[in-house]
């Protein structure tokens, strides 16, 4: 299987990780030592389950990623159009492929585990999507004023774990035009 990793995230003047780093991409705010999206994938690579990993948004002359398998692709514009050409380089690296990871590139804490996990929570895969969600309790327990949305359900309030595992035939499934507008009201659950 292969991963997707979004890097296309800015920070502008203004923005408290900006004022903070004074470094634009989020994906190469520095952590313990490298940029986040190393963290990130390293976690994917390490995880076992990871052939390749595509980056989308990231140059190469930005960051080294070792000896990984990574592949960079520019930024395509908004989030669904960055995906969908990933999903298109997944294709060509990967054709016989089915299903992708899909991570964003500021998950740092992320680790080997956690893919490994939620890939066996997803069963045998045969939904369209999966997609990780963290209750509200232990988000706060672990990380107190986060700040993260949180959207009620029956039982408790949930917030993305920013990991998806994906068919590889959702662009042909799907309203994309409503994919863009979800995404845009991502951190507004009454959108």
């Amino acid at each position: 299987m292969d991963a997707i990793i979004t890097a296309g995230g800015l920070n502008r003047a203004g923005d408290p990780l900006y004022e903070l780093t004074g470094v634009q991409k989020k994906a190469l705010i520095p952590l313990v030592g490298k940029p986040m999206i190393n963290w990130v994938a390293e976690a994917l690579h390490g995880s076992g389950l990871v052939d390749n990993i595509i980056i989308v948004g990231l140059q190469a002359d930005e960051v080294e990623f070792g000896k990984m398998p990574v592949h960079l692709i520019d930024s395509a514009g908004g989030m669904i159009d960055n995906i969908l050409a990933a999903l298109a380089k997944v294709g060509e690296i990967s054709p016989d492929s089915q299903k992708v990871l899909l991570a964003s590139s500021d998950i740092p804490l992320i680790t080997a585990d956690i893919v490994r996990g939620f890939v066996a929570e997803c069963g045998d895969r045969s939904a369209d999507v999966y997609y990780a969600i963290v209750e509200e309790k232990t988000m706060e327990k672990r990380f107190p004023g986060s700040r993260r949305t949180f959207v009620p359900f029956k039982g408790g309030r949930y917030s993305g774990g920013d990991l998806f595992l994906a068919d590889m035939s959702i662009p042909d499934k799907t309203d994309l035009d409503l994919f863009r507008s979800l995404t845009g009201s991502r951190k507004n659950y009454w959108e």
